[in-house]
């Protein structure tokens, strides 16, 4: 059955992105390159909010880990909501929190 749940939420990434809706049944399962690739979409997409939303809630729940790829999507966001304070915030936290050295597109 998990199968099929994840087949199913990998279905719909795309619907989801397009409006805007997050699987939350999938999300604890879900591995973190599908919740990069989904805040990376969100970003793509015009729903910046909605992917700092995503990165906060992939962060408190430890859903899954998270890399320099999360917090590139996550600052892209930021930059595109123009949103300098919270970029800076989790610039620091992804050094002193998580110990990722920013790459150059950080």
């Amino acid at each position: 059955m998990e199968g099929v749940l994840w087949l199913t939420c990998m279905q719909n990434v795309g619907l989801f992105l397009k409006r805007g809706i997050c699987l939350v049944g999938c999300q604890r399962r879900t591995p973190y390159v599908t919740w990069n690739s989904i805040i990376f979409g969100f970003v793509n997409h015009g729903y910046c909010e909605e992917a700092i939303e995503l990165f906060n809630q992939m962060e408190k729940e430890r859903a899954a880990k998270l890399d320099h790829l999360t917090f590139t999507a996550a600052l892209t966001a930021c930059s595109h909501v123009g949103d300098i304070e919270l970029g800076q915030k989790l610039f620091k936290i992804m050094q002193e929190k998580y110990s990722i050295e920013p790459p150059l597109e950080h």
